[in-house]
């Protein structure tokens, strides 16, 4: 793979984290998850995708060993911002939540490993 085309998919990777977090940890009251909610979008299915991003972008280039690494970040990544969420107004602790943020990187993995080169 091109080294402008790892970089290039390792800033939107970096991109897409700083949007996770900052959406995780988010006051529910916030303007930005209220207009959110104006798409009445399950919130399980939003914990997919945004954790399938989170591991489908590097499963396209990463090394196997960079791969697993960033996978085991990721999960607990998830688990940490769900327990964050504990001291943030109008946000909840869910379970379901972590499920679905696990799910979402496993299958981001199995989705983008047939494109690697």
């Amino acid at each position: 793979m091109a080294p402008r085309r790892r970089t290039v998919l390792r800033v939107l990777w970096l991109l897409l984290l700083v949007f996770v977090v900052i959406g995780s940890l988010l006051p529910g009251d916030s303007a930005p998850l209220l207009l959110l909610g104006k798409f009445q979008l399950n919130d399980k299915v939003l914990h997919f995708l945004a954790y399938a991003g989170l591991t489908l972008l590097p499963a396209t280039h990463e090394n196997r060993a960079t791969l697993l690494t960033l996978l085991g970040l990721v999960l607990v990544l998830g688990v940490l911002l769900e327990f964050g969420q504990y001291y943030v107004s109008e946000r909840f602790f869910e379970i379901p939540d972590m499920a679905a943020n696990w799910c979402g990187a496993i299958c981001g993995i199995l989705t983008g490993i047939p494109f690697r080169p």
